[in-house]
């Protein structure tokens, strides 16, 4: 007898068994009210906030477009991702600190010198800095979580402090989903694939067959004159059941 093992698309937590945490680093996020301004202000301009600038670079392995980072998550195990910060410019940038904008349970942060507000990472030209990001998740589906970078420039005097995103993603996939996947790019339906297209038809030549049909195609009809006494019934009205019967005898 064969016995196969089934992987469940849904895992259930077996009774007296917690589910795995990660330990979320201390002060590791924003406020309410920090998070409301970084939003409004995210959301008209995006762009800024995910570029590059100062001569600060971002990079991880798993970048994708538009400031985004996303890696698969083998459920029930850790996956750890390396952001690395390097200072590309001519000057030294101080390294502030970094934070979700809001934490998601599964992601913690991790650096070798705990940077934090108050202990803050001067990073000389080309100087490299790497901070870790961990997941772990006892469920299937779709994590998304926004990490800001803080930073400043110049002397006490012109101090400039500008903000650098990145929009990480974390993609717990069962085997199910992973079988069923799509194997090409999604096109969105566009209106001008359809186009008019002008054709030209042509009756042709008829078959010999045609030409000696025996069967008549029209048949003449000969012109119906109604009797005089179904006139004078219309004319004067006489829809009564009497004169009904009466039509119908004449008739």
């Amino acid at each position: 007898m064969r016995r196969s093992v089934l992987v469940d698309q849904y895992p259930v937590i077996q009774k007296n068994q917690e589910p795995p945490l990660v330990q979320p680093a201390q002060n590791d996020k924003y406020t309410k009210a920090q998070a409301r301004a970084i939003i409004r202000w995210l959301k008209q301009n995006q762009q800024e906030f995910i570029m590059n600038k100062n001569g600060i670079e971002i990079k991880s392995g798993c970048d994708l477009t538009s400031g985004r980072i996303r890696f698969p998550l083998p459920v029930n195990e850790p996956k750890m991702v390396s952001i690395s910060i390097t200072n590309t410019s001519d000057e030294s940038v101080t390294f502030v600190q970094y934070k979700f904008l809001r934490r998601m349970r599964i992601f913690s942060l991790q650096d070798e010198q705990s940077v934090s507000s108050t202990n803050t990472k001067i990073l000389n030209p080309g100087d490299e800095y790497n901070i870790s990001v961990t997941a772990l998740s006892s469920y299937y589906g779709y994590f998304p979580v926004t990490i800001v970078f803080e930073f400043t420039r110049g002397n006490s005097d012109t101090r400039e402090k500008f903000l650098i995103g990145r929009f990480i993603s974390a993609v717990c996939n069962s085997r199910l989903a992973e079988d069923l996947a799509p194997i090409s790019k999604y096109v969105p339906y566009q209106k001008n694939l359809l186009r008019i297209v002008t054709r030209t038809e042509e009756d042709g030549i008829p078959p010999d067959r045609s030409i000696t049909y025996s069967l008549e195609q029209m048949i003449p009809l000969d012109k119906y004159l109604p009797p005089k006494h179904l006139k004078d019934v219309i004319r004067s009205s006489l829809f009564s059941r009497c004169s009904i019967i009466i039509m119908l005898t004449l008739m």
